[in-house]
């Protein structure tokens, strides 16, 4: 998978930082890999339940469907392929 841009740049600051305070710059690029982590769209635990909801990846909580974000934890999701599944159960029935 590609790097998206949060990432390229998380990887070039961490590489910098290397040669500067690395106590204070470490406590830095971690805030930064926690943010990349959220914003890069993650998919979705198939949940059978229900076709309107799904969980969340990363705290597992119910999640409406076509959010684009967790409201428990931030993380962004990806909904393509929840939806497939979900379409090819429903023909299956």
């Amino acid at each position: 998978m590609k790097q998206n841009k949060y990432q390229e740049a998380l990887d070039f600051l961490q590489e910098e930082c290397r040669t500067i305070k690395k106590g204070e710059a470490k406590k830095y690029v971690e805030v930064l890999q926690e943010l990349v982590n959220k914003a890069t769209p993650k998919e979705l635990i198939y949940g059978k339940e229900y076709i309107s909801f799904d969980h969340c990846p990363t705290c597992k909580e119910v999640v409406p469907i076509h959010v684009n974000y967790c409201s428990n934890c931030g993380q962004k999701l990806d909904w393509e392929k929840a939806v497939e599944k979900k379409e090819s159960m429903k023909d299956a029935v």
